[in-house]
């Protein structure tokens, strides 16, 4: 019996390697097989260089577990078995047929499960001494090491995908998640606050439990057993994370539709967040409605990656250095933590990116957020000498 296999774009050395795995489990054990493939690859690795494979513990070898299935499935056989080459996109028939087939399956919505369990006497692990190389043994360490992830990235990335969804509608994928954290609008401190959240390596909760007779693990302001990052910027008793979060709220100047639910998955997502533009009721086109509101989306960036950050400061500060905090102390640091990034993008908007669409930019940002806003001059992004400020918070009960 022969079996033909096809080697489309859509069916690479993987799919090849299923194609064998697959007719080689529902064939016969005592009827010989002719496959003809077009991949030398798989040709010559069942055929000649799986010992070499086997020898050196499969270290740097891909599809290997697809590898290793085939060849305990041929090693069951007591039929002959033969692998040809025969050129791919040559007209051949059954080549031809195989691709058909292939692109089929990439399309098909219920993907086919290959049993890759191995007889425990073909199931070799390890590489032999007698042909392990430096490179080789240093491979091999390499990809034993890189086994050990950890599982707090993706738990985290899941928070915030999760989160972020709840609030824009839209799903964003691990590397976008990633890039957010880099967004040219969340300053370098808290780029790298946000790369620490993501992979948990702030010592805090468990990380104190671990040691013995240590008793950091507890929140020293509210006594909670348990103190994590999410504690701190949203469950604390103590008074900053109260204070700022209601300060941010009270200066963004869109409505409570557009305000997220605070959660430590909009703290990561913050670089993703969005802020689309409400349906003002009259006819437009179809692809100009709720549409992006640039201003909006980089003053929400803004917003919650500064106090976040500025919660994280002041308990730092109180539980390391001993310090503490007043309510007007803790608002007059919000206050001058935006206050400073409105003073930046003045500053860049006069001096170092003078483009109109830079200058429309940072005026859509900061609009409605600002002191005396009616009586500033024309173009106040731009001018000199021109002092801006945001709306002084309300002074703490």
């Amino acid at each position: 019996m022969a079996a033909r296999i096809g080697g489309t774009a859509k069916t690479n050395q993987t799919g090849e390697l299923a194609a064998v795995i697959l007719a080689l489990t529902r064939l016969d054990n005592f009827r010989p097989i002719h496959f003809k493939t077009d991949s030398e690859y798989v040709k010559k690795g069942l055929t000649e260089r799986f010992q070499t494979w086997e020898d050196n513990g499969w270290i740097k070898m891909s599809n290997k577990d697809l590898f290793k299935k085939a060849l305990d499935l041929l090693r069951r056989r007591s039929a002959p078995t033969w692998f040809e080459w025969v050129k791919g996109h040559s007209g051949d028939p059954g080549n031809e047929g195989a691709d058909e087939l292939a692109d089929q399956g990439a399309h098909d919505d219920a993907p086919t499960d290959l049993d890759l369990s191995i007889k425990p006497e073909w199931n070799l692990t390890g590489a032999k001494l007698s042909t392990l190389t430096q490179a080789i043994a240093y491979h091999g360490i390499r990809e034993r090491a890189s086994q050990d992830k950890r599982t707090g990235p993706q738990t985290q990335l899941n928070l915030a995908r999760d989160a972020l969804e709840a609030f824009t509608g839209h799903l964003e994928t691990d590397p976008s998640l990633w890039k957010g954290i880099t967004h040219q609008d969340i300053r370098r401190p808290i780029r790298t606050f946000l790369f620490r959240a993501y992979h948990n390596s702030y010592k805090l909760g468990d990380f104190w439990a671990k040691i013995q007779d240590y008793e950091k693990a507890r929140c020293e302001a509210c006594n909670d057993p348990a103190e994590s990052l999410a504690h701190i910027l949203f469950e604390c008793e103590a008074e900053p994370q109260n204070i700022i979060w209601k300060l941010a709220k009270e200066l963004w100047p869109h409505g409570d539709e557009t305000w997220p639910h605070l959660s430590m998955g909009i703290i990561l997502a913050c670089g993703n967040l969005e802020v689309r533009k409400p349906r003002n009721g009259r006819e437009v086109e179809e692809e100009q409605e709720n549409k992006r509101d640039p201003g909006a989306t980089r003053l929400l960036k803004i917003i919650i990656s500064e106090s976040a950050h500025l919660i994280w400061r002041l308990r730092c500060e109180r539980r390391i250095g001993g310090r503490t905090h007043t309510a007007t102390s803790i608002t007059r640091r919000w206050h001058q933590a935006i206050n400073d990034r409105l003073v930046t993008d003045q500053i860049a908007a006069r001096n170092i990116i003078r483009t109109e669409s830079n200058y429309r930019n940072v005026e859509d940002t900061w609009k409605g957020t600002l002191k005396d806003e009616r009586f500033l001059p024309f173009e106040w992004a731009k001018a000199k000498e021109v002092l801006v400020g945001i709306v002084p918070p309300r002074p703490p009960i």
